[in-house]
C-alpha cells in the first residue's frame, strides 16, 4: 500500500490534499484548500496534473463529500466528454479530400452559440426527444422548459475548448477522429439554477461556508438535491447523445464527399464533469475522468499537440479511480489573447501541416501555448496510466467563441 512516488501531500488543512501536480496557480491552490476544509469532505482531495483554476472547485480535481452535493463542483458543462474512434479509412485515400471536408464540416456542424434550425436526430433509437421527455424523463420542469433549444443543439459543438479533430495514429495508417463537447446550454442553465437554489438554502442554514467560495451545497436527502441529481443524470446522457450526433454528421460528411464508410473501431467515450453517488457519499469529478483498471481513455493536449490513448493501471485506486481529462491550461483565456503572438502560434500549427482556424486574436484563447505540455501531464501519471499510442492532429475544428 505504498504511495505513488510522484504524489505530493499537503496536510495543513482539515483533510489532506494529494497532488500529481508540479506547479499550480495560487488561486487553484486556494480553491483546493477550500475543498479540504469543507465540514463534510471525506478522504483526500485529489489534484491531477491538468489542475488549474475553475469556478469554486479547480478543474482537474476530485472531491468526495458525505451527505451533500455541490453543483459548482460538477460545473456548468455537465457530462462533457471526449469521444475517439478509428474510422478504418486509409489516410492515403482520404487525405486528398481534406480541404473539402474541412469546409463541409464547418457548414454542417453548428459551432459557438449556433444550433441546428431543426432537430437532426432522435434522443434514443426510435424515440423522439419529445416522447422521451414525456414518457421517461423524471427531472424538473427546467429541462422541459428548454426542450426545443435543447433538441436543436443535439449534434452541435459549442465553443471554448470544445473541438473536433481528424488525427493520425502511431499504430495504424487509418484516419482517427476525436471530439470534445458536452451538454451545451442545457448543462449551463442546470448548473446555474441549482447553484442559486443552494445559495439561498445555505443562507437559511446560516452556513459557515462563505458564499464567495462558490461552493454552495445541497443536502443529499433534500428534494432539491434529488431534483439536481435527476437533471444532472439527464445532462450526462444528453452530452453523450450530443457527441453521438456529431459523430453521425462527421461520418455522413465523409461518406458524401469520399464514398468511404466510417467503421467506428476502438470507440471510447469518457466523461469528466459529473458526480457519482454511492449511498451517502458523493464523488465530484470536475475535469477528471473516472477510469477503472484495464479500461481505456483518450486524453487530449492542445490543438497543436497529440491526444494520448491510455490504459488504466491497477494503482488507480490511489487517485480515487481518476485521471486527467486533458493537458490543462497554463494561461487564462484573456491572458492568452493579450500575451500570445498570433503569427508564432500559426507558424507552430502550419509547421506541423495542421489544417486549422487559428486566424484571429480572439482564437488565441485556444492556442497551443495556452496549454500545459501533454507529454509532461501523461508522464506525471505513469504510475496510474499506461500510454497505448498517440494521435496527432491533421485537421482541427473549434467553435471560436465561449459557450
Amino acid at each position: 500500500k505504498t504511495n505513488l512516488k510522484k504524489m505530493k501531500y499537503i496536510t495543513t488543512e482539515k483533510k489532506p490534499i494529494q497532488m500529481l501536480v508540479e506547479e499550480i496557480e495560487s488561486e487553484a491552490m486556494e480553491q483546493a484548500k477550500n475543498l479540504a476544509n469543507l465540514p463534510f469532505a471525506q478522504g483526500l482531495i485529489t489534484l491531477l496534473p491538468d489542475c488549474h483554476t475553475g469556478y469554486g472547485m479547480p478543474i482537474g480535481s476530485v472531491l468526495t463529500t458525505k451527505g451533500y452535493i455541490i453543483p459548482n463542483a460538477v460545473g456548468k458543462d455537465i457530462g462533457c466528454g471526449v469521444l475517439s474512434y478509428d474510422t478504418g479509412i486509409p489516410l492515403e485515400k482520404i487525405e486528398p479530400f481534406f480541404k473539402e471536408i474541412q469546409k463541409k464540416v464547418f457548414e454542417t456542424i453548428p459551432m459557438g452559440f449556433n444550433s441546428h434550425q431543426q432537430p437532426i436526430m432522435d434522443f434514443l433509437n426510435g424515440i423522439s426527444f419529445d416522447t422521451y421527455i414525456r414518457n421517461y424523463f423524471e427531472g424538473s420542469d427546467l429541462i422541459k422548459d428548454n426542450l426545443l433549444k435543447a433538441h436543436c443543439q443535439l449534434g452541435t459543438l459549442g465553443g471554448g475548448n470544445h473541438f473536433i479533430e481528424f488525427q493520425k495514429s502511431e499504430i495504424s495508417d487509418t484516419l482517427w477522429i476525436t471530439l470534445h463537447t458536452g451538454s451545451r446550454n442545457l448543462g449551463s442553465i442546470t448548473a446555474d439554477y441549482y447553484d442559486k437554489i443552494a445559495q439561498e438554502l445555505n443562507k437559511k442554514y446560516f452556513s459557515s461556508i462563505p458564499l464567495k467560495q462558490d461552493l454552495a451545497f445541497l443536502p443529499l436527502d433534500s428534494k432539491e438535491a434529488q431534483d439536481y441529481i435527476k437533471d444532472m443524470e439527464f445532462c450526462i446522457e444528453y452530452g453523450k447523445r450530443n457527441r453521438e450526433g456529431i459523430k453521425m454528421l462527421l461520418n455522413q460528411v465523409i461518406k458524401d464527399i469520399t464514398g468511404f464508410t466510417c467503421k467506428e473501431l476502438d470507440l471510447v467515450d469518457n466523461i469528466h464533469n459529473f458526480c457519482e453517488i454511492k449511498g451517502d457519499l458523493a464523488t465530484h469529478r470536475k475535469g477528471a475522468i473516472k477510469l477503472e483498471p484495464n479500461c481505456k481513455a483518450s486524453i487530449p493536449g492542445s490543438q497543436g499537440t497529440c491526444t494520448y490513448r491510455v490504459l488504466g493501471r491497477n494503482t488507480l485506486n490511489k487517485t480515487n479511480f481518476s485521471c486527467s481529462h486533458g493537458a490543462g491550461r497554463v494561461l487564462g483565456r484573456n491572458q492568452a489573447k493579450k500575451t500570445l503572438d498570433l503569427k508564432a502560434e500559426q507558424d507552430l500549427m502550419n509547421s506541423k501541416g495542421i489544417l486549422h482556424s487559428l486566424d484571429n486574436q480572439n482564437a488565441l484563447e485556444e492556442a497551443p501555448s495556452a496549454y500545459k505540455d501533454i507529454d509532461m501531464v501523461i508522464e506525471l501519471q505513469n504510475e496510474i496510466l499506461a500510454p497505448l499510442h498517440r494521435l496527432y492532429p491533421l485537421i482541427v475544428w473549434k467553435g471560436g467563441s465561449k459557450d
